[in-house]
């Protein structure tokens, strides 16, 4: 079975997206970037990332994709805005 799951969000310059991901089994594929443009970060389960951090250049709206084929465990995605 696949998984597929797109989300939009505003993101300003500076902020940061956190993503800590714990899989058991199959592969998973995520993928951020604006809307429209590049991706600024794709990574995927081959690397084993566990935890890691992504930087927002540009204020704008974003997608993050995450794609699974036989994929189990857990991700969890968070922003923090740096700007008030």
């Amino acid at each position: 079975m696949k998984l597929r799951k797109v989300k939009e969000y505003e993101f300003k310059s500076g902020d940061i997206i956190s993503v800590n991901h714990e899989g058991e089994s199959g592969e998973l594929y995520i993928s951020i970037g604006q809307l429209g443009e590049d991706m600024v970060f794709y990574e995927n389960t081959y690397d084993e990332f566990g935890e890691f951090e992504v930087g927002i250049q540009e204020t704008g709206s974003y997608q993050i994709k995450c794609f699974g084929k036989r994929a189990s465990g857990r991700i969890e995605i968070n922003y923090i805005s740096l700007k008030l």
